[in-house]
Order: structure tokens, then sequence, then C-alpha cells
């Protein structure tokens, strides 16, 4: 009588996860991205301007070094010297910036085609 009546009583099943896991799932998501070197609010829900710095932060300590890596490696490896890669285009995300550059280029008396090449305005060739 007593397991039947032990059949009706409902009884959670599956998993029961202790309640710091969100909070070590969130430390995990971010170690990684971090080991990455992706910032983490490129893949969270920050604000814009957290997100367009962490980009800006990304592509210059990210994509770049690395290419510029490869590119010797690749250099040396196969006896080719100057191997490299152009990444001139990851920069168009950020014109106001690139326009402050120029003015600020210009102002301390470097010459305006100079001042437009350095600031990435332009491109040589």
């Amino acid at each position: 009588m007593a397991a039947s009546q032990a059949d009706w009583q409902p009884r959670r099943i599956g998993a029961n996860p202790p309640a710091v896991l969100p909070t070590l799932l969130t430390d995990v998501f971010g170690a990684v991205h971090n080991a990455c070197g992706e910032p983490v609010s490129l893949a969270t829900h920050a604000d814009g301007t957290s997100q367009r710095e962490s980009f800006h932060r990304f592509l210059t300590t990210g994509p770049e070094p690395l290419g510029e890596l490869v590119a010797d490696e690749l250099s040396h490896k196969l006896d080719t010297p100057g191997i490299r890669f152009d990444s001139t285009g990851t920069y168009t995300h950020d014109p106001a910036g690139r326009a402050q550059a120029f003015r600020k280029l210009v102002q301390s008396g470097i010459d305006t085609d100079r001042a437009l090449a350095n600031s990435g305005l332009i491109v040589d060739g």
C-alpha cells in the first residue's frame, strides 16, 4: 500500500545543478573569450560604445599581430621575403577616429597628403 502511494508523489527528474552554476558558466565564458583574445563585451549585451572600443582593441591586439607573425613565418619558410597581409580594410568601422587623427596630424604641422596616409584615410598605391 505504501509503495503504490509513493508512485503518485511528484518527483523531479533530471539534473539538479547547484545555484553557483550560472556564475561558473559566466566566468568560464569570459575566460574562454579572453584566452582567444576576444573581449567579452563583443559576445555579450554590452552597450554600443563598449562594443565599438572592444572591436577596435580586438583588431589591434588579435588578428593584426597574428597576421604579422604568420607573414614573417611564411616569408622564412617559403624563402620569399616581404610576404605581408594587408589589413587596411579592417578600419572602415572607425571613420570618425581616423578623421580626428587626420585633424590632429595636420594641426601639428604634418603635410596633408602624409596626414591622410598616416591616418588611414587614403592608401598609397
